[in-house]
């Protein structure tokens, strides 16, 4: 069953291509107190406060959405724990401002009579916030392409949200433009240019409205994530609808619509559609408020990928460089970013419901936003964590709705790319770095040393041995290292090269073009005179001659190179080519500057990430193995298993040498190694089976459960000395493993998705026919699917 996800009248104007318009409303903004310290109180307590919340949103909004609908309004967004409802005038405005006025007073009177709710975990009661206007309301769908998004604005919109911004809890607050056609209904004491209602009308029982059909998924799907529409329909009535708590980015985006920018700002939102899209988040919404228009963008919710932070701020930076070289940069705007555990589910009824995230990490998002100046990007310090980025210290600053200061950051740009770094010494993979540094040894020989491929599942240790091998032949000087890093957010052509190319011409991000040019062309001269004096120094004819040759087609490919770090040359050999020639140089081109390369000295070329690698990046891995035997480098590979479980292709030519090394978990003897070395002394027994059951031996799921329980105090000695866990605490999972394990469950099927969630209530150990009976239905598929995809095994 599908449900009311988009406003009706969103879904009638879009069918009819219609994109923008206006009509007269009585307005009504409405925000439910208590939520925001519900939220809190219950995120303490995991899934069981899930529930909690989810039927306390359930419980409370039910009603509050049919008492608008009753009156024949209609609900134009939800923010939060709050909505915007609209009553038209059509042909009789005085019948919408009464119908506005009796459902504020009837939600006032249901929330004094029946605004406690109980949960197991204790009483909370709630009360509301409302804000009353009349007048015009303008709307517009914004977007291209199958991704849209809608915005109701206007002076009776702002109305209502300002004078809910001015309102007290429990209090009704009208504008003048409201209260000029409903003073001889009510009566009222001025608060600045408003006036709090003091008396209401007595809610009468409303003539039934209309109650609106569900929509179907081809009217959402232009408008509203698949994985939103599939957890509607998968949750079934309203009153069954699940919510959960999750690690999420929460992105603000605030810009002012000025009359003079009017026309660029269908082209600026759907720019913003675009990359949110191809960067894995989710356009939440777009909102009016008192502060003018605001964005929401969700990272992790309502699906999650491992590098979430990385991945939303990465989308702030991009959606920056691509304002700030259009039009677009005519329009200000302003970001906060704030990061940690929200609650993320649907809000609403059967006649209206939206996706949406609740909490005081949220919230903070919000005040960041509205603190920051034009064209600023503000981070809380959760948020300003991310790998990728730098970032500038603003001191502790004071946010509507938080007790204390809080750390704020300015985000600078992209971190440049440096080597990774290991805090514990590598454990566990001594046998697999001796076998390396064996493929290795054909380089100094003069040959190649083919293709080193090191798969295991995240956490394994790939990019640790790698950086183990790099650190090994640095320290003998013995080769000349080069790292391609793969792009798991854009995939864009030949990027993990693109990324290799950056580096090695020295390109800076906040650089002109012109002096990326001269940096380009500097590192370039400077490779060409070495291979010049290599030849003048070299005593065999053939050597000699393959450096000539050399030589001669890396400057022929120079403006290609070029090209792929978006360098170009007016009337270059790159701008002439089109199409095939234009591809095939390029693969000729990269090929050449590593052949280039191994004449200095040999080379080693890390490719991290292959389950990630683009379909032009594969076809210069094929390039680069072709006819190569006499020239000494060595491609490293890391790659995880596909979702299948299978290790992905290798697409190299027939004959390549290939040593393939599949990590596995640790021994017992190394688990207690590791232990040991971050605890600095011996471990018990016992924390050594609790390690083992709760992380099966991964070396960085054991790293990040006892960071986590180092610094929660919840480690002791035992009388002899080891470490061991506290008595009798909970163990939970850090939030770095729950962002893996949650990026796993969400790339499932909604039907498996579904089972996964379903078997987790059984425990770690489940019996298939027991979880059958308990769904009613016949999971083996959805059992052997999980299974095919390493979400659980059998015992």
């Amino acid at each position: 069953m599908m449900h009311n996800l988009i406003p009706h009248f969103i879904h009638e104007r879009f069918s009819r291509g219609e994109r923008a318009g206006g009509f007269d409303a009585a307005t009504l903004f409405i925000d439910v107190t208590g939520f925001t310290r519900l939220t809190e109180t219950l995120m303490q307590h995991g899934k069981g406060g899930a529930e909690a919340l989810t039927d306390a949103l359930n419980r409370v909004f039910n009603p509050l959405v049919g008492e608008v609908y009753a009156r024949n309004g209609w609900i134009a967004a939800f923010v939060g724990d709050a909505f915007l409802a609209l009553f038209p005038h059509e042909d009789d405005p005085n019948r919408a401002r009464s119908a506005a006025l009796e459902t504020a007073a009837q939600i006032l009177a249901s929330l004094q009579q029946q605004g406690t709710i109980s949960t197991r975990y204790g009483d909370f009661s709630f009360s509301a916030r409302i804000g009353l206007s009349d007048g015009p309301v303008q709307w517009r769908i914004l977007g291209a392409n199958n991704h849209y998004t809608y915005y109701f604005d206007g002076a009776a919109i702002a109305g209502c949200t300002y004078a809910e911004s001015r309102a007290g809890v429990g209090e009704v607050i009208a504008d003048k433009l409201i209260w000029s056609v409903i003073a001889a209904e009510v009566t009222g004491e001025p608060r600045e240019e408003l006036i709090v209602l003091s008396s209401l009308p007595s809610p009468s029982r409303p003539t039934a409205g209309i109650a609106p059909p569900a929509l179907s998924r081809d009217a959402l799907q232009s408008f509203v994530l698949d994985a939103v529409v599939d957890l509607v329909t998968s949750s079934g009535s309203a009153g069954t609808w699940r919510g959960e708590f999750r690690q999420v980015v929460n992105i603000f985006i605030s810009f002012d619509p000025a009359p003079e920018v009017d026309a660029l700002i269908d082209p600026f939102v759907t720019t913003i559609l675009n990359t949110v899209t191809n960067h894995g988040g989710y356009f939440n919404k777009l909102d009016a408020s008192d502060k003018g228009p605001m964005i929401l963008i969700l990272f992790g919710a309502p699906i999650a990928y491992e590098n979430d932070l990385e991945r939303a701020t990465d989308f702030l930076i991009a959606l920056r460089e691509q304002t700030e070289a259009s039009t677009l940069q005519a329009i200000r705007w302003r970001a906060g970013v704030s990061y940690g555990v929200i609650y993320a589910g649907i809000i609403g009824s059967a006649e209206r419901c939206e996706y949406t995230a609740i909490g005081s990490v949220v919230n903070l998002a919000s005040r960041l936003t509205t603190g920051a100046a034009w064209g600023d990007i503000y981070l809380s310090a959760q948020a300003a964590n991310g790998k990728t980025i730098t970032t500038t210290y603003l001191g502790e600053r004071p946010y509507k709705g938080f007790a204390q200061p809080q750390p704020t950051y300015q985000l600078s740009g992209r971190k440049t790319g440096g080597p990774a770094f290991f805090e514990q010494p590598l454990i566990g993979r001594q046998t697999e770095l001796a076998r390396v540094l064996e493929a290795v040894q054909p380089l100094f020989s003069g040959q190649f040393g083919g293709v080193v491929s090191i798969t295991g599942e995240a956490g394994l240790g790939k990019s640790h041995l790698a950086y183990e091998l790099e650190q090994t032949l640095r320290q003998r000087d013995a080769v000349t290292w080069f790292t391609a890093q793969i792009d798991q957010i854009l995939r864009q052509a030949f990027n993990p090269f693109t990324y290799f190319l950056k580096r090695y011409y020295d390109q800076a991000p906040d650089a002109s073009s012109e002096q990326n040019k001269q940096r380009f062309e500097a590192r370039h001269r400077a490779l060409l005179a070495a291979l010049q004096a290599r030849r003048a120094a070299e005593s065999d004819p053939r050597t000699s001659e393959a450096l000539t040759i050399q030589i001669a087609e890396l400057r022929r490919v120079q403006s290609v190179l070029g090209a792929l770090v978006g360098l170009h040359w007016p009337g270059s050999l790159y701008e002439s080519l089109e199409g095939e020639l234009r591809y095939q140089n390029s693969l000729l081109a990269l090929k050449a500057l590593v052949l280039a390369e191994t004449f200095l000295k040999p080379v080693v070329l890390l490719l991290e990430d292959l389950q990630w690698l683009d379909k032009a990046s594969q076809d210069v891995l094929t390039t680069l193995c072709r006819n190569v035997s006499h020239y000494p480098f060595l491609i490293l590979i890391t790659s995880r298993y596909l979702d299948d479980g299978s290790p992905p292709a290798l697409p190299l030519p027939a004959g390549t040498p290939t040593l393939t090394l599949d990590l596995k978990p640790l021994f017992p003897q190394e688990l207690r190694q590791l232990t040991e070395t971050i605890l600095d002394g011996e471990s018990d027994e016992s924390l050594l089976a609790l390690l083992q059951e709760r992380t099966q031996a991964n070396p960085f799921f054991v790293q990040q459960f006892l960071y986590y329980f180092r610094e929660n105090d919840l480690l002791e000695r035992a009388p002899h000395g080891a470490w061991r866990l506290k008595h009798g605490l909970p163990v939970e999972v850090p939030t770095t493993i729950n962002a893996l394990l949650i990026a796993r469950v969400d790339r499932l099927a909604q039907n498996v998705k579904d089972v996964v969630k379903a078997a987790a209530v059984l425990g770690r150990e489940f019996d298939d026919h027991i979880l059958a009976h308990m769904l009613a239905a016949d999971v083996a598929a959805e059992v052997r699917a999980a299974e095919q995809e390493q979400i659980w095994s059998r015992v």
